[in-house]
Formats: C-alpha cells, structure tokens, sequence
C-alpha cells in the first residue's frame, strides 16, 4: 500500500495472488501519491487512476490485473490445491526464477506465465473495475468539486459504491485531493520521455 506500492510497481514482473491488495491512501492521510504513483496511475484505463489516486480504494490481485499495475496473476489455489505440496510449489517457481539466469525477460515472463499463472482471473462482482463507465463519467472531471457534484448528480439512486466514493472523496484532506488530481491529470498528457 502507500509508498512501498509505488516503489514495486516498477518491476518488470509484478506477479499477485488472491490475496494481493493494493491502495494509495495518501489523499486521507494528507498526503499525496508520489515515488512515480502520478506516472503509473495516469496510464491506467480510461481514468481509473485517478479514481485509485483520490479514495484510495483497495483493489484485489485480479483487479490489478485487469487494469495493468499486475503483468501476472498466480492464483493460491495453485498452492493450496494440495497442502502438502504449497512449499513445493513455491519452491518450483523461485526455483524456476533463480535458474533463468538470463536477463532476457521474455524466458522469465513464460516461466510464471506458462507454469504457474492465471491469464484470466474472476472480477469479483463488487470489483471497482466494473464501474470504469461511471469512473471515466465522473473523474474526467477537471476538478475535485466537480468530480463530486458529478457522483452526487448519479447518487440519485443511493448505489452503495457511488456513496462510499463520495464519502472517501470528502472525508480526504481538500488540498491532498487537488494535489493528487493534478498530477495524475497532468501526467495523462506528458511521454515518458519528458518526465
């Protein structure tokens, strides 16, 4: 979560499991996400970033996936399916890892994605991810207090995710909130190569 997040994202390989969590909570703790968050989040789907950035909502191993902060996903069940044999599979693929001893990424990405991860993990039916049309709607939204005008304008019908968005957007700090939105906006716009 938080910082130590920002710092594993820029892995090569960001392999997670169902019990992987990632969140930026900076904006409710007064802060804002930073260690490279604002280059990261400005190139998930659509705005979902910004979404990520501003609530600091939690999103499981399979959302991490399908957004992009994830490049692979291994699933526990592939663990778990025999207790006795968790360690050992584990072990298979640290062992598999520390034997590549190339530094061509292409072997170390078949060795996890081939023998051991899931190319197409289950969304949960609560994921944060099935409301990018909303999300895209509402944080494409050049300011704070327009982004919650916009939720409370589709809160008509007290949807429980809309109003734990507008919720964690206001119990943030104000000046966190700006801070965050505009560097993840302005990063939508800058290449690599200019930052």
């Amino acid at each position: 979560m938080g910082g130590g997040a920002a710092i594993a994202i820029h892995g090569r390989f960001r392999v997670v499991t169902d019990n992987t969590f990632f969140a930026m909570p900076e904006t409710a703790l007064g802060s804002f996400p930073d260690v490279g968050a604002s280059y990261y989040l400005s190139r998930l789907p659509g705005f979902f970033g910004e979404y990520v950035g501003l609530t600091g909502a939690r999103l499981d191993g399979a959302e991490m996936l399908a957004c992009g902060l994830a490049t692979h996903f291994v699933p526990l069940e592939s663990f778990y399916s025999a207790p006795e044999l968790k360690y050992a599979i584990y072990a298979l693929l640290t062992y598999a890892l520390c034997k590549a001893t190339t530094g061509d990424p292409k072997i170390t990405n078949n060795i996890i994605l081939h023998d051991f991860s899931n190319k197409n993990p289950t969304l949960k039916e609560k994921s944060h991810y099935f409301r990018l049309k909303t999300i895209n709607s509402c944080f494409s939204r050049r300011t704070v207090e327009e982004i919650i005008s916009a939720l409370e304008e589709g809160d008509k019908n007290m949807d429980d995710w809309i109003s734990w968005t507008i919720h964690a957007l206001k119990k943030a700090s104000p000046t966190s909130l700006k801070i965050s939105l505009r560097s993840v906006s302005t990063y939508h716009a800058l290449d690599f190569i200019y930052i």
